[in-house]
């Protein structure tokens, strides 16, 4: 199996195996910019494409080379940036979820997804209240998606890089259902798979 490496300061970048094909030369070599990709503190997530969570997690600045993040919830907040990643696995197996994080997401079409919160979140208070108000707060949202958590081999697979999202409307409570509007288009091999879910 093939390992990159690449260290630029404090910028640690690894892609294994199926990772390695998402990761093109503005990411591995000149961090150039990439069509419609995030540019965060000098490292470019490009959309559309797969990354490992560690990998997500090193271009927004969380994990370096001599500490990593911790991140295996759905949500994960970045307070000092005012930023919060939100990570989807959309079939999601009994065995590797329990009844509480079985929560339904799906895409409504191809720059609208549905997204079902923590079963804590509510619209008057705390978190479920910052995703309503999140642009008036500053607050941005980046969704990554999967298909799935392991593939046939039972290897990790990545979550590809949806972008920046925005609020749209909500129904329910603990959980909320909430509408996000994808600022880029998602790419058609997700929106095929993730649409299936809908009628689930």
């Amino acid at each position: 199996m093939v390992v990159f490496v690449l260290i630029e300061k404090d910028f640690l970048f690894l892609a294994r195996g199926q990772y390695g094909q998402s990761l093109n030369s503005c990411h591995l070599v000149t961090h150039q910019p990439c069509p419609h990709g995030i540019y965060h503190l000098g490292h470019y997530v490009n959309s559309g494409a797969r990354y490992a969570r560690e990998q997500i997690l090193v271009g927004f600045g969380v994990s370096t080379f001599e500490k990593q993040a911790n991140s295996r919830e759905g949500v994960f907040s970045i307070r000092e940036q005012n930023i919060e990643l939100l990570f989807v696995t959309l079939n999601k197996n009994e065995k590797q979820f329990s009844p509480t994080t079985m929560y339904h997401d799906y895409a409504i079409n191809e720059q609208l997804f549905h997204w079902q919160s923590q079963n804590s979140a509510r619209p008057d208070y705390g978190r479920g209240l910052d995703y309503i108000t999140h642009k008036a707060k500053g607050k941005r949202l980046f969704l990554f998606v999967r298909e799935q958590a392991k593939d046939e081999f039972g290897k990790t697979i990545g979550f590809v890089n949806f972008g920046e999202v925005d609020y749209v409307s909500h129904t329910g409570r603990q959980p909320m259902n909430i509408t996000w509007q994808l600022r880029n288009t998602m790419p058609k091999f997700m929106w095929k798979h993730a649409a299936k879910l809908a009628m689930a």
